[in-house]
């Protein structure tokens, strides 16, 4: 998994931490979260293209199984 994580952008290596970190390791905690957070009204446009494009390295991550 060490060799997966060197290949990480910036941003995906920021989320596998936030996981770790504030998640317990549980990509689905995360991704519900992240989603609670989207439907949230009203939003800043800027942290909802955020929270968007966060999930879809999220997807990536799990399917390399970071």
């Amino acid at each position: 998994m060490d060799a997966v994580k060197e290949k990480l952008t910036e941003e995906e290596q920021m989320l596998v931490e936030l996981r770790d970190g504030i998640y317990g390791g549980s990509w689905k905690a995360m991704v519900a979260d992240l989603k609670d957070r989207l439907e949230q009204r009203p939003y800043v446009y800027k942290l909802f293209q955020r929270i968007r494009t966060d999930l879809d390295r999220i997807k990536s991550l799990r399917r390399r199984k970071v």
